[in-house]
């Protein structure tokens, strides 16, 4: 009995060490772990991308350098380039496993209405965030740094890429088998708007920075393109490259067409965007959060009720 004790503390000491030592490491790793990024790619004529000799050679040369860690998001992990202009994009598959595999399993009647809403759940998830990449690209490519969204299985491509996790761990990987992006690396409008807003001096900027922000939205808008991912997520899904504004995040985009025609329909979305803004500025800024309202009205073309 004394030893069956012994023999069973040990594993379970053991166990625990095992289940620690996995926990610890995924936290060191930021939750990157290869196999999320993996999925099984087929041909959809619907996510095809077409790509002109010039934007060919610009992926050629960007895929040839490493990429190192930089950052997770909603949907995708990202990675930084060499020269540290590009951000490589691997999406987080693990979110839209499609588990087809459960049509082929043995499931108790009264489960298999609960299979086959998540089989669906992950098919409409995938379906969605593959929409929205194909119509960042198509419509909003210049507008948000977009160089390539890769989201069908290919052979052109023909690059392996060395990718390294948070602890510098390399791992290569197979760029014709990956469902990924190439942005330009932009920095984070709120980053942008903290590092000017600190100087008095830097009002002028920061009012010019705000109108090329509500141009920004104005153009995504006017051609009937909506975005799910609203609120303070402003200050991360949008960004400055060469001193223009840029949409960091594309996972949310969705194609609403009565957006084009009515423009009444903005202010929701209007107002949910800059409301962070709005309270940063108001503590930090009072003539700049003026200065957004303003904006805010010449867009809408009325005073933002919501924001009163």
């Amino acid at each position: 009995m004394h030893i069956r004790l012994k023999i069973l503390r040990t594993i379970l000491g053991i166990s625990f060490l095992c289940y620690a030592s996995a926990h610890t490491y995924y936290y060191f790793v930021d939750g990157f772990l290869l196999l999320k990024t993996k999925v099984h790619m087929g041909q959809d004529p619907r996510w095809e991308i077409h790509t002109s000799q010039e934007d060919k050679q610009l992926i050629d040369k960007i895929l040839s350098q490493k990429f190192t860690y930089l950052d997770k998001g909603r949907h995708t992990y990202a990675f930084a380039s060499e020269d540290g202009h590009y951000i490589l994009k691997l999406f987080k598959q693990n979110q839209i496993w499609s588990f087809d595999f459960l049509n082929h399993v043995y499931c108790p009647p009264f489960w298999q209405a609960k299979r086959d809403r998540i089989i669906f759940k992950r098919h409409r998830k995938k379906e969605h965030r593959y929409t929205s990449f194909k119509i960042a690209y198509d419509h909003l490519k210049e507008k948000s740094g977009l160089i390539f969204v890769h989201l069908n299985q290919s052979s052109n491509i023909n690059k392996k890429v060395t990718i390294y996790n948070k602890l510098h761990q390399a791992s290569t990987i197979d760029m014709d088998s990956m469902v990924f992006i190439l942005q330009k690396k932009a920095e984070t409008f709120g980053s942008y708007l903290d590092k000017l807003i600190k100087d008095p001096n830097n009002t002028a900027e920061i009012k010019r920075a705000m109108d090329s922000f509500y141009r920004l939205l104005e153009y995504r808008l006017c051609r009937g393109i909506a975005d799910k991912d609203l609120g303070p997520k402003i200050f991360s899904n949008y960004g400055v490259c060469d001193s223009q504004p840029m949409i960091i995040d594309v996972g949310g985009q969705y194609l609403d067409p009565a957006l084009i025609t009515c423009r009444d329909l903005w202010q929701p979305e209007i107002n949910a965007i800059s409301k962070p803004l709005l309270v940063l500025l108001q503590e930090k800024n009072p003539e700049l959060h003026l200065y957004c309202l303003q904006c805010i009205e010449n867009l809408l073309g009325n005073k933002p009720e919501a924001l009163d």
